[in-house]
């Protein structure tokens, strides 16, 4: 082998070596950086953790307080329901006791005034004041 050639394997050899270097150290900071990620990831999963229970308790709460607000509204609703069918019935019970009795007393009023009238002499005025050929 010639010089040339030596020196030339030397140079491989050196380059060979310096990549298997850099890969190694590469290596090391990949493995150091996956160590670094995985204790960030569960730090994170720590500090979520109370988060996460306590927004879990919050929408529990929420859903609880939906449903009790429901179940009020659909008493309120019974409630004024029930108070608007007993009004319903006061006012027809009002009506059938006030208001048809008036209604029959003043149509017995009225026939009782019609007979008066029709025994009733005409008074002379009246009788003046019809023309006997007037047919109307």
């Amino acid at each position: 082998m010639t010089d040339a050639q030596t020196i030339l394997f030397g140079l491989i050899a050196v380059a060979l070596v310096t990549m298997a270097v850099v890969q190694v150290v590469t290596a090391i900071h990949i493995a150091r950086t996956a160590r670094e990620v995985s204790r960030t990831a569960i730090e994170i999963r720590q500090d979520l953790r109370p988060l996460i229970d306590k927004v879990s308790r919050i929408a529990d709460d929420a859903a609880r307080g939906t449903a009790l607000a429901v179940a009020q509204v659909e008493r309120i609703d019974r409630v004024l329901g029930s108070a608007t069918q007993q009004i319903e019935d006061t006012l027809l019970t009002i009506k059938q006791a006030v208001v048809e009795p008036m209604r029959h007393g003043s149509m017995v009023l009225a026939v009782v005034k019609a007979v008066i009238a029709a025994f009733r002499r005409p008074s002379r005025r009246e009788a003046e004041e019809e023309d006997p050929l007037f047919v109307g």
